[in-house]
């Protein structure tokens, strides 16, 4: 099989914006798709999904940014999982060479170009699943942990790829959808372990993980963003006042100990 020339990039991603569970979700997906708008040098998309938010995002004020947006009216029916799906399908209808599943709460730099051209060159690319690095202590187990980036392409040999972000190209689709999804739709992995089920799954059938140690980006991990369920994790049982202040301690990290860094990396030929 052919590899993929990456013409056409799609960013999927979901967004949610509460007062009580998440009162800054649009300032943070802002964010992300700043960081994507000032630093993708590919032709791109971001199919961006509001996942049953107060207040619909502000469409109208992100003319020429490549936006398809779409109101998810109930987001305890397909949870994060159906958005997902449909905007991977969405996106190979499109003529998506590749797509890039991810978080919100993330902040991009120049090296995502890096992720995209080695995915490109990669002999493996129509049977494998990507993955960039983090900030230390920003993801569970693996080479994500690393502290600097590097120019290699790891094998993850058994971890599973966070999360946050992943990719994997239209090829690996085309290989591996049941019935134009490429996730679960089970309701165990509408919210949780869907990309742990869709790594393990494809595994099965000879796909790889692989981390792409030149792309290097900053996971605020803003938790708790689901409407209707309890949210998880630390952040759990904090008061609005607590998740405003928890973002705002996140940012002045990555201000006080990151963008620096990241301002370096995006100096450098990639």
């Amino acid at each position: 099989m052919t590899q993929s020339n990456m013409n056409n990039i799609a960013f999927i991603l979901t967004c949610h914006q509460s007062q009580k569970i998440r009162p800054n979700g649009f300032y943070i997906v802002d964010r992300f798709i700043q960081s994507i708008h000032e630093h993708c040098e590919f032709k791109h998309t971001i199919y961006l999904y509001d996942n049953t938010s107060e207040d619909k995002f502000p469409i109208d004020d992100y003319h020429g940014y490549n936006i398809e947006y779409e109101y998810v009216e109930d987001q305890t029916i397909r949870g994060n999982t159906g958005p997902w799906n449909d905007g991977v399908t969405k996106a190979i209808d499109n003529g998506a060479d590749l797509v890039i599943i991810c978080n919100d709460d993330l902040i991009l730099n120049k090296s995502i170009n890096s992720f995209i051209k080695q995915i490109n060159n990669h002999s493996d690319n129509h049977k494998s699943i990507y993955g960039p690095l983090c900030q230390p202590q920003g993801v569970l187990g693996g080479p994500q942990g690393v502290s600097q980036p590097t120019n290699k392409i790891y094998d993850t040999d058994g971890y599973i790829l966070n999360g946050f972000l992943f990719a994997f190209t239209k090829e690996l689709y085309h290989s591996h959808k049941v019935n134009d999804e490429i996730f679960s739709s089970h309701i165990d992995y509408i919210w949780n372990a869907n990309e742990i089920e869709f790594q393990q799954r494809l595994w099965k059938d000879g796909v790889r993980s692989f981390v792409v140690g030149h792309c290097w980006i900053y996971h605020e991990k803003i938790r708790a963003w689901k409407a209707h369920i309890n949210p998880t994790g630390n952040q759990a049982t904090m008061t609005v006042e607590q998740r405003l202040q928890n973002s705002a301690n996140k940012l002045e990290d990555y201000e006080k100990n990151w963008k620096a860094k990241f301002e370096l990396l995006n100096k450098k030929e990639i």
